[in-house]
């Protein structure tokens, strides 16, 4: 006998699936690419004239953004297990990512800020998905 707690589960639509995981991967690659830069970016900065705390913490600031992204594609795979509130979940992560496109826009980044659109978009159309 079945206790009226027990419901069962329904599984996510492959659609639904299909683009959590694109919206996902699209993070990772920009959290590679962004990541890759450090070196560069690190590099050039000890060149110039910065002061010498822009110079000691701007490296941790600048992996910040990788890490961010990677943890955003970690809370978008974990809504494949999750069947209540998935949505909400998918609002925040596309939120958190348009956010970050307007950054990199901001920054002249215009290819980095079209793949973040692009993963925003994912999440926001599997949010329409069952």
């Amino acid at each position: 006998m079945k206790s009226c707690f027990m419901k069962r589960v329904t599984s996510h639509s492959k659609s639904f699936k299909l683009y959590v995981v694109s919206g996902c991967v699209l993070l990772v690659v920009m959290a590679i690419f962004h990541g890759s830069g450090l070196k560069f970016v690190n590099d050039t900065l000890l060149e110039s004239n910065a002061k010498g705390f822009i110079k000691d913490i701007f490296p941790v600031l600048f992996i910040h953004s990788s890490v961010h992204l990677f943890s955003l594609a970690i809370f978008g795979i974990a809504t494949l297990s999750v069947n209540h509130g998935h949505k909400t979940i998918l609002r925040i992560i596309a939120s958190f990512i348009i956010i970050s496109s307007l950054a990199a826009f901001y920054l002249t980044a215009i290819a980095p800020g079209i793949l973040l659109l692009l993963s925003a978009s994912c999440f926001l159309i599997a949010n329409f998905k069952k």
